[in-house]
């Protein structure tokens, strides 16, 4: 005879992991300025491969990933 008491039922608990990877649709630039005030444009630094990477970070650095829209945020 089986019990259907809550005492006598076996919980399974199960996880799922996700990870989603994003392209990049556009180039990875930067709007750069000097103490002049001239202001260009220039592919940013470090680059997405770079980041991923990790290796330039230092013990205890972490990444940080800001997502904005236009130059504003």
């Amino acid at each position: 005879m089986l019990c259907d008491a809550p005492c006598c039922k076996k919980e399974e608990k199960m996880s799922t992991t996700t990870t989603t990877t994003i392209a990049p649709s556009k180039a990875n630039i930067g709007v750069y300025t000097n103490p002049k005030h001239d202001l260009w444009v220039a592919d940013a630094v470090p680059t997405k491969e770079q980041v991923e990477q990790g290796e330039s970070l230092q013990p205890g650095e972490v990444t940080i990933a800001i997502k904005s829209t236009g130059i504003c945020g």
